[in-house]
């Protein structure tokens, strides 16, 4: 891993023993489903889309790995929720009428490229 990886998800999987045990010993093998699912989504609320999806990245990578070497008695990483977020989510519904003009004044109608444009426009 990266050091710039390495870095920030240690930043998550620290949030999230900590919020499972506080300044208390660390007993992995006491990680359940729940501890998993609640973290993801209390966390999620104040995170941004991109920082929501490198957190749950990061546990699924920790878990996976806890597991592996026998930490975890049960594999929790597909416990993790998937952080949902729609491409093209943030593009306009429509475009104003003065925006579309200025488009469509520029698709040359004199070829075959430009016709089509002006179609899909």
């Amino acid at each position: 891993l990266t050091r710039s990886t390495v870095f920030h998800y240690g930043q998550f999987v620290n949030r999230f023993l900590t919020a499972r045990f506080g300044d208390g010993r660390v007993a992995l093998s006491e990680l359940a489903q729940r501890d998993v699912v609640d973290f993801v989504r209390t966390q999620s609320k104040s995170l941004g889309h991109k920082r929501a999806k490198l957190m749950t990245s990061a546990l699924r990578s920790f878990l996976r790995f806890a597991h592996y070497k026998g930490a975890l008695e049960s594999e929790l990483a597909p416990a993790v929720p998937r952080v949902i977020g729609w491409s093209l989510s943030d593009v306009p519904k429509a475009l104003p009428v003065k925006h579309v003009a200025q488009i469509l004044e520029v698709c040359d109608r004199g070829n075959p490229r430009g016709r089509r444009d002006f179609a899909i426009v």
